[in-house]
């Protein structure tokens, strides 16, 4: 009986530490996992910035080059009319 009272208690020390290991890998874990997943939305964030500074600085070179055009055009029906 009393061996089996140590054993139980050896079992019980033992979950006990198991649990706490456990717990604490898992907080290391999520912590991994945030920073990581931060770290992959920063650099998406900062593509699609990338992209869109890109998009937008063509926008304007074609809008501009639309705007000299329709300046040419006037002056040319100017001169015509």
């Amino acid at each position: 009986l009393d061996t089996k009272r140590r054993l139980e208690y050896g079992v019980q020390q033992i979950m006990g530490e198991m649990k706490n290991q456990l717990t604490e890998n898992t907080v290391k874990l999520n912590e991994s996992l945030q920073m990581r997943f931060d770290g992959l939305a920063t650099a998406v964030l900062g593509n699609q910035s990338v992209a869109l500074t890109n998009l937008t600085s063509r926008m304007e070179e074609e809008i501009s080059q639309v705007w000299r055009q329709i300046g040419i055009l006037y002056h040319q029906m100017s001169r015509s009319a």
